[in-house]
């Protein structure tokens, strides 16, 4: 199970989260109150509060076994189980989609993110390493929500194969743009519904990550140079 809270949330938002079943994947919300202290523990309310969905959502009608959830206590051994789960389970499809948005030096906000058209030559060495640039008409493979048959999520994205995984990126800078749209939501449509996004601080600091309600993992990554040569 993974819980992801922002720093700043009141009683009345809610948490989200994400459990990993034999199933599927399951992308709930808790209440933020569940956090406030009383007799229970934070996470033992979190952790009721789960299971009692999951049993709703998963279980037949009239069946009696429950969902048992506990807190790991051996975190290493807790991501071999998820690799694992990952790597053998033969009906979880082997498809992941993550984000990875471009932020210029001195962009302070989502929305000036989503602005840029291009990266800077760092931005477009980096997405090299990442994957491959594929041309998206005529794409067979994972096409993670893109539109592969006339051209209308862009031309191209970027595209790797990692241990039997397929995954697709979509970034930022090659998502359709539009002139009458401030905020840019074809391109946030996609990157929003993501569990993961990359952010690429070009230079300066960063800032709070972009609003979402199904992103739980933030990678923050700025270019370096050390004896002339390219890092991260």
């Amino acid at each position: 199970v993974s819980v992801y809270k922002w720093e700043k949330a009141k009683p009345s938002d809610s948490l989200r989260a994400v459990v990993k079943t034999k199933r599927g994947d399951v992308q709930l919300f808790v209440p933020a109150s569940f956090l406030q202290t009383n007799k229970h523990s934070p996470s033992k309310r979190v952790s009721n509060y789960i299971k009692n969905v999951l049993d709703e959502k998963l279980l037949p009608p009239n069946q009696n076994n429950k969902f048992h959830l506990e807190l790991a206590n051996d975190e290493e051994q807790l991501k071999k189980d998820l690799r694992d789960l990952e790597a053998k389970d033969p009906i979880r499809p082997k498809c992941i989609n993550i984000g990875v948005v471009y932020a210029n030096k001195g962009q302070t906000e989502e929305r000036h993110y989503f602005e840029n058209n291009s990266g800077s030559e760092a931005f477009d060495l980096f997405l090299e390493l990442l994957g491959d640039k594929i041309p998206l008409k005529g794409w067979s493979k994972h096409r993670g929500d893109l539109d592969t048959q006339r051209d209308n999520t862009g031309t191209h994205s970027v595209f790797t194969e990692w241990e039997g995984f397929q995954i697709m990126y979509h970034v930022s800078t090659f998502l359709p743009f539009s002139d009458d749209d401030d905020q840019q939501v074809s391109r946030k449509r996609l990157i929003g519904n993501d569990v993961c996004v990359i952010i690429f601080q070009d230079g300066g600091s960063y800032y709070p990550p972009i609003v979402s309600k199904f992103l739980h993992v933030y990678a923050v990554i700025s270019p370096i140079t050390i004896n002339g040569n390219q890092h991260y």
